[in-house]
This record gives structure tokens, sequence and C-alpha cells, in this order.
């Protein structure tokens, strides 16, 4: 008798699957990305191995993944800021908030797709090592009422925390992976103090 095996699936590495949005993002494009932009998330400044599985348990569900757990409504603030150091994700008093993130990646089936914030993920998943080099995602708002960040501010706001950090980004990705030499150096010293300072905090506290 004969035995048909199932079809393979179509391999995917997703690693590779880096698009050049974040460096050729236009000011119309990044504008109209704001209008529309809001994503729900409160912030963890710490993450212990029980968190860390409980969030691989939440993405690696079967079905769409929660609401705010997906790329453009919420996920990309926590992968962000793992990558960028603001949360801290440890292990046995070991940090691995880069790696653990990058782990999470694959989960996303939005980073398939050429956008801008899976563009921004791939770089920092690719790049380890520029996350924390990074702008910091800061809530400044003066009434924090709610867990749900817009791209522009809203009436009672002076600014809006997720439409300061894509510009910032951006404007500091671009400037790094351009063509001018001055705009290259000017932006590698203030990411350079950036850490410095974060580095130094740290020490201090």
């Amino acid at each position: 008798c004969a035995v048909e095996l199932p079809p393979r699936p179509e391999e995917w590495r997703w690693i590779y699957e880096w698009h050049s949005d974040v460096l050729h993002c236009s000011p119309a494009t990044l504008d109209a990305f704001l209008q529309e932009a809001a994503m729900q998330y409160n912030h963890t400044r710490t993450v212990h191995l029980d968190g860390m599985l409980s969030i691989l348990h939440t993405v690696n569900q079967s079905g769409s993944l929660p609401t705010n757990y997906s790329i453009s409504s919420g996920g990309f603030l926590m992968l962000y800021n793992m990558f960028q150091g603001l949360t801290q994700c440890r292990v046995l008093g070991s940090t691995c908030s880069q790696s653990f993130a990058t782990l999470l990646l694959p989960f996303f089936a939005e980073t398939k797709q050429p956008t801008l914030l899976s563009s921004i993920l791939l770089t920092l998943a690719r790049r380890p090592l520029l996350g924390p080099f990074c702008p910091e995602f800061v809530d400044n708002r003066k009434y924090k009422r709610r867990d749900v960040f817009t791209g522009l501010p809203l009436p009672d706001e002076a600014e809006a925390p997720l439409g300061k950090l894509m510009r910032e980004l951006l404007r500091e990705l671009g400037d790094l992976g351009g063509e001018s030499a001055r705009r290259h150096e000017e932006v590698t010293a203030v990411m350079l103090q950036r850490r410095v300072d974060t580095l130094t905090k740290e020490r201090m506290w």
C-alpha cells in the first residue's frame, strides 16, 4: 500500500523578512500613520519568568491574538520597550529583554507584512545592540486616565507620547542609515549620550 505524506509547510525564516520602510518613511506617510494610530498599553518595568511564560502562552494560542497584543494595537510598544530596555525581562537575575522580544516576534503574523511598525521591530531584532541606544517611550501625559495611546495629542494633551516616540525614532534611524556623514555623526553622539545617561542612572540606583 502507498502512504501519502501531507505537504510540507512553506518555510518562513522571519528574521530575513526585513524591509526598508523604517529608512524611507516620508513625513506625509508618518503623518497619515499617526492620525490613525491607537495602541492599548500598560507599561511594566520588570517582567519575571512567570510573566514571560504568561505572555508566551497568550501569543501561542490558536486563533487571532487579543486586541492589545497585535502589533498595530499595542504589541508594538510591548516589544519595542523590551528591545529598548525600558522593560526588563529577568530570569534568575539575568536580563534577557532583547532575546525574549526576538523570541516573540515569529508569533506575530503582522511581521510578514511590509509595514512601518514591523520594519522597526525587525530592524531591532536583527541588530539587538541597537535597541538600548534608541529613544525611550515616556508617558508624559498630564492626565493618565486611560491606557490607550494615540499618534496625535488629544484636546487635553500637549503632545502624544506615541507620536513623539515615532517621530524621534524614525528621524534618528534615518540619520543613522542615511548618506549624510554629518547627520550620522550628530545622531551617533546623541544616541551614545543617551546610553551613557541610562547606565549612569542604573549605577546610581
